[in-house]
């Protein structure tokens, strides 16, 4: 957040140590979609991924 036009190249030492909320969770979400997507895929089910806060 202190330098929000990268005016220095990122390093590891710029990202939190723990990631939570929407960086934290990407990872998990982007597993179960593509998992779920292939399960879809090959079973032709019809079916509705609804996700949200909460």
């Amino acid at each position: 957040m202190d330098d929000p036009l990268l005016t220095e190249p990122l390093r590891p030492e710029h990202d939190k140590p723990r990631l939570l909320g929407h960086r934290g969770t990407t990872p998990g979400l982007n597993l179960v979609d593509a998992h779920l997507n292939r399960v879809i895929r090959a079973r032709d089910l019809q079916a509705m991924y609804v996700i949200g806060p909460g």
